[in-house]
């Protein structure tokens, strides 16, 4: 699970350098071989995430996995949007201020894939 939380964290840099695309490559390849340990390490990561940023990014993965490989996330589809739903708590309302555009592009995301 920390191997694939490395992953993610890769994968989701601003810098545009290789090892961030390598890194999305490898978070697609576990998701095919382990679909179980991608799906909830992927729904708690968004939802723990202890900055808005680290769950904007988060987020932003799932929109790169729905429209290059919509299909690992098919199974899994009722727990990234519960998980998505509850990350805009109004309870935490910096937090929900700070996520909802990104929320609303992965739901989005979602519904076309």
């Amino acid at each position: 699970m920390e191997l694939l939380r490395r992953l993610f964290h890769l994968s989701t840099r601003k810098d545009s350098s290789s090892s961030s695309a390598h890194a999305r490559l490898a978070v697609l390849h576990v998701a095919s071989s382990n679909p179980a340990l991608f799906m909830s390490t992927l729904s708690m990561d968004i939802l723990d995430a202890k900055s808005a940023e680290g769950r904007t990014s988060i987020m932003k993965l799932c929109v790169y996995m729905a429209r290059k490989k919509p299909e690992l996330l098919e199974n899994g589809l009722p727990r990234i949007a519960e998980a998505v739903v509850k990350s805009l708590d109004p309870n935490i309302a910096k937090m929900r201020d700070d996520v909802w555009q990104a929320a609303t592009v992965i739901l989005n995301e979602l519904v076309l894939a």
